[in-house]
């Protein structure tokens, strides 16, 4: 019986991947994300899908407009921006 903790053997696995190439570290890192599940359970998966089917329906209708990325990006940052120099004035 091993008696590593979880933590140990996470650290001694991250410190081995560290000495990886960037390439193989990539990799490595998007196998690890493939390999967890992205939804708890089928009745939040059919949620999700429900709601994506509902918003494509919406922009195929005309009944939303849809807005750029480059601006959803744009506004993200100002909102950031705010947020941080907000911040930095208490």
């Amino acid at each position: 019986m091993s008696t590593a903790s979880p933590t140990t053997d996470v650290d001694t696995l991250y410190e081995q991947s560290m000495k990886l190439s960037p390439q193989q570290r990539l990799e490595l890192g998007e196998r690890i994300i493939d390999s967890v599940p992205m939804f708890r359970d089928k009745e939040e998966e059919d949620k999700l899908a429900a709601v994506v089917e509902r918003r494509l329906r919406e922009i195929e209708e005309g009944r939303v407009q849809t807005i750029p990325s480059e601006e959803v990006h744009l506004r993200i940052r100002e909102k950031l921006e705010s947020r941080t120099q907000s911040r930095a004035d208490r």
